[in-house]
């Protein structure tokens, strides 16, 4: 029974420990996390989307690339690491990543989708993350 509730008592606080550092390191360490979609259409056609809620590359054949572009801003001096999720995270790279962006800066970044060769047709979706970091 003692060596139950001293194991309980263990597990709670790794438990605690855990919780208290995800927190800590989430909420310290990010300003903010801000998530852009991504969509592009492999097809035997071109396509182009002008929207600009998302980085939509449109419609293009297998084996081409195509490149969007998009201005980023934050209030405060901080670093920006960009990351990609989803069936176009392989796919899609951009010009500038993990870098310092002072007050109120813009920057235009590129962002380029290379489509293998062997991708089938269809439509494929992804997400761009943008996590701007305390410095």
């Amino acid at each position: 029974m003692k060596t139950k509730n001293l194991l309980m008592i263990l597990a709670i606080t790794i438990l605690i420990g855990f919780t208290t550092t995800f927190f800590i390191h989430t909420f310290y360490t990010y300003y903010e996390v801000r998530e852009v979609g991504m969509a592009l259409e492999v097809a035997p056609k071109l396509g182009f989307n002008t929207e600009t809620d998302m980085l939509n590359f449109g419609a293009n054949f297998p084996g081409n690339s195509c490149r969007k572009f998009m201005d980023i801003s934050f209030p405060k001096k901080t670093r920006v690491v960009i990351g990609f999720e989803g069936q176009l995270a392989d796919w899609v790279s951009v010009d500038y990543n993990d870098f310092i962006l002072n007050p109120n800066e813009s920057k235009n970044l590129a962002f380029t989708a290379n489509i293998p060769k062997n991708a089938p047709e269809g439509n494929y979706a992804g997400m761009v993350k943008f996590y701007f970091k305390r410095i």
